[in-house]
């Protein structure tokens, strides 16, 4: 008897489909559409549902976090955060960012979605400035790259951070970069945001530079640029508008409307209003949306880009169960510059000043790598112990009203009045170096002993062992029972997903809706909270890359700001995360 042959054809569709799903949505599963017609329409009724199950699963809070390892994707792109991102097709590129050390790139990489790995195009032609905080907007086959920011060179000394206003467009098909001169154009700009509106790029915000040194302003100015002649003008708008601000996100909900939410302002100046532009033959109007459900909002919206998916908006933040008590924004400001994290915020003003330093506050020591090795810094052996108060403090003058060891980097200006540095005179000797040892050493001295403790004890234990052999078991059990029990590592913070409901944004009475927070099981997986990342669409899931791995309100922790600057190498990620609805079943 001849036993019967059964090919993929006799499957029903239901099992047709729920084997094509397993393919990522991109270049393998569009191929799957040339076999026949029935594979047409089964690859099409994919992607509906997998699209639906995406709006469905953010609604419900009921989200699934699938993350790549950079190890798992050799070669792989550099760990950066300020950097940009869009999706072209099957792909999705990104230029550009800060290191940890605030160094920019100019480099573009490409992801293949479809593979899951990193591609570096040979790109040719006029390569952009090194810059972080860029747009990259998609038109047609074409990436447009406008403005951006970078962090002074250490050579020549006291050069300022700078601003771009340069326009540079990169061909996908020839490979090259291209960049625009028009006569008339924004001025330089960073962290504004942009859409692509048929042959028209909308800009709106930023930061900017002012004619006056040193300062800075917030815009809240509207350019277009023709995407065909690459012209720009000013677009006049309404008298009422939103706040001048940078670091906000813009979401495009029809072709005649634009969205913006959140954004910075500058210190104490963080933004969570929600903006509509309607857009006319003549005057744009601006609108501001009414908000309901403000407690549901995420705390950072400066810091976490916004993504649209369907009619919600999703933001990507601190879990609403680990949100606590957190300094405000203003702490960030209140820390003097020596001693502020790599992340990219502009200067204070000049009507806030930086507090001078202490000279009893505890040596940070340097620990990123630089192209010519690492920073050092000189010795400061004026550090004291933060326990000492100032009533036990002596001031001691050096020549001209300068302290004669202070550090070098500190004297570079004149102090208006002189600074006086003070020790303690509770010590019995003023050359007790022990008294002076910067904190950092003692502790590591503090950690010598300890391990030279340890290995006491554990020598000690192998001499009873090789004298009394049958007691060995009796001693190895007995020192078990003698030790405590190691505490359970608490689990850090994780991003939870906050969502806008923007599906009567439009009506006759509109308003935004921020959905109150769901606790799934799922959706605890999430990454480790981080800032500055991209957030982009893809075809059925959310595209998550880079990013420094802490909170916005942890990072101004006058607390933690020890522990941010040097451990913020190790922060600075280049992980991929992708969101994803959970997977059907049959």
């Amino acid at each position: 008897m001849t036993p019967t042959l059964f090919t993929i054809d006799d499957l029903p569709d239901e099992i047709l489909e729920f084997i094509l799903s397993y393919l990522p949505p991109y270049k393998d599963l569009e191929e799957c559409m040339s076999v026949n017609k029935r594979w047409y329409r089964s690859v099409q009724n994919v992607m509906r549902t997998t699209k639906n199950n995406l709006n469905r699963a953010i609604s419900d809070f009921n989200i699934q976090w699938n993350s790549l390892r950079p190890v798992e994707m050799a070669p792989t792109i550099t760990k950066r955060y300020c950097h940009s991102a869009c999706v072209h097709g099957n792909s999705m590129y990104v230029f550009g960012g800060c290191t940890s050390s605030s160094t920019t790139f100019n480099d573009l990489w490409r992801l293949d979605l479809s593979k899951r790995q990193w591609v570096r195009p040979l790109t040719m032609g006029t390569y952009p400035s090194p810059k972080a905080c860029a747009t990259l907007a998609c038109y047609k086959d074409s990436l447009i790259l406008f403005g951006g920011w970078t962090h002074p060179s250490p050579y020549p000394l006291h050069q300022a951070w700078r601003l771009f206003n340069e326009l540079h467009v990169y061909n996908i098909t020839s490979n090259r970069w291209t960049c625009i001169n028009s006569p008339n154009h924004p001025p330089p700009i960073a962290g504004h945001s942009v859409t692509i509106h048929g042959n028209l790029m909308i800009l709106f915000g930023g930061l900017q530079r002012t004619t006056i040194p040193g300062q800075y302003s917030t815009s809240n100015d509207l350019w277009c640029l023709n995407l065909e002649t690459f012209t720009w003008y000013k677009q006049t708008t309404s008298n009422l508008k939103p706040v001048p601000r940078y670091g906000h996100s813009q979401i495009i909900l029809d072709e005649k409307h634009i969205l913006i939410i959140g954004g910075c302002g500058g210190p104490n100046s963080m933004y969570h209003d929600v903006w509509i532009l309607e857009i006319n033959d003549h005057i744009w109007n601006w609108s501001k949306l009414p908000v309901r459900n403000k407690e549901w909002a995420p705390t950072q919206l400066w810091c976490n880009p916004a993504c649209q998916i369907g009619n919600k908006i999703v933001v990507l933040s601190r879990s609403a169960e680990s949100v606590g008590c957190t300094p405000s924004y203003s702490a960030k400001w209140n820390v003097p510059a020596q001693l502020r994290p790599n992340v990219w915020v502009p200067p204070p003003p000049q009507d806030m000043p930086d507090i001078p330093v202490r000279r009893n506050e505890p040596v940070i020591p340097d620990r990123d790598e630089n192209v010519n090795g690492r920073r050092g810094r000189f010795n400061n052996r004026d550090n004291v112990p933060s326990s000492s108060s100032d009533e036990d403090m002596e001031p001691i003058a050096g020549p001209s009203g300068l302290n004669r060891s202070a550090k070098p980097e500190l004297q570079r200006e004149p102090l208006s009045p002189p600074q006086k540095l003070k020790i303690p005179r509770t010590y019995d000797s003023p050359l007790n170096l022990a008294a002076f040892l910067p904190t950092v050493e003692r502790r590591n001295r503090e950690r010598q002993l300890a391990l030279l403790r340890k290995m006491e004890k554990r020598l000690a234990l192998l001499r009873k062992m090789e004298e009394n052999p049958e007691q060995e078991k009796k001693d190895k059990s007995d020192t078990q029972n003698d030790q405590p029990s190691k505490p359970k590592k608490q689990r850090k913070h994780v991003l939870g997903m906050y969502v806008l409901d923007i599906s009567q944004a439009l009506a006759d009475d509109p308003y935004a809706t921020w959905l109150p927070w769901k606790s799934t099981e799922l959706s605890s997986y999430g990454p480790e909270e981080t800032i500055l990342y991209t957030l982009v669409p893809g075809k059925g899931e959310l595209i998550m890359f880079g990013g420094i791995q802490k909170d916005g309100n942890v990072l101004n922790c006058l607390n933690c700001l020890s522990n941010c600057i040097s451990n913020v190498s190790n922060q600075v990620s280049n992980s991929l995360h992708f969101i994803t609805a959970p997977r059907m079943q049959i």
